[in-house]
């Protein structure tokens, strides 16, 4: 079965051969198991469901189990176990941040994935390092910007944060094969545990929202 070699820290076909990077995917289900308790309390207190979140804490569920795949047995169809799930969040989490944040009706909030689309797109024929995930930086900033126009001032605020953490997490992620003769365990696994982090930052903002909206 062919294997994927495109990380600094693999240098065999080992199961094993990508320890950080494979067990720093636990990020994504601590990530995944705080912001489910932290929904169930929440559920609870308001007496209401919440079946978008859990649709996103069930997606973070599948990233972690799909990157910790990739990054042992590394080969192609791990990878498309690992990159789905992140494709499928990024989609989600616009229409659903549209959806919420600023109550665009149905057909409105569809058009925010369709850009990003578009977005990918332009930067993989541009050749961009990261095309995939440029454009999930860009929408998370704009709409930050546009959270701030409205006088949302907490989803903004949660917004630049989790775009920052993001904006690094997608550098280091970037330098893993540049840097590999400086750093030989590579960086990728600080993408994982920044990444996570990210992920975090909008759920949790996406659950605590519905309670301050009312």
């Amino acid at each position: 079965m062919q294997q994927v070699d495109g990380y600094c820290e693999r240098i065999g076909p080992d199961f094993w051969a990508e320890p950080l990077n494979a067990v720093t995917n636990l990020a994504f289900l601590l990530a995944a198991y705080a912001l489910r308790r932290h929904l169930a309390t929440v559920e609870t207190i308001s007496g209401t469901r919440d079946p978008q979140s859990s649709v996103l804490i069930v997606i973070l569920w599948a990233i972690g189990l799909g990157s910790l795949a990739f990054h042992t047995f590394a080969t192609i169809w791990a990878g498309i176990a690992d990159t789905l799930p992140i494709i499928i969040l990024i989609l989600t989490y616009v229409y659903l941040a549209l959806r919420r944040f600023f109550n665009l009706p149905i057909f409105a909030a569809l058009l925010g994935p369709l850009a990003l689309i578009g977005l990918a797109v332009l930067f993989g024929r541009a050749g961009f390092a990261g095309g995939a995930y440029l454009p999930a930086l860009i929408g998370m900033l704009v709409l930050s910007v546009a959270a701030a126009v409205r006088g949302q001032n907490e989803v903004s605020y949660g917004l630049a944060v989790s775009s920052l953490v993001f904006g690094v997490s997608l550098g280091l992620r970037t330098l893993d094969e540049p840097m590999c003769t400086q750093i030989i365990i590579g960086t990728h696994w600080a993408w994982h545990v920044l990444n996570a982090l990210t992920l975090y930052l909008v759920i949790k903002l996406h659950i605590d929202h519905r309670v301050r909206a009312g």
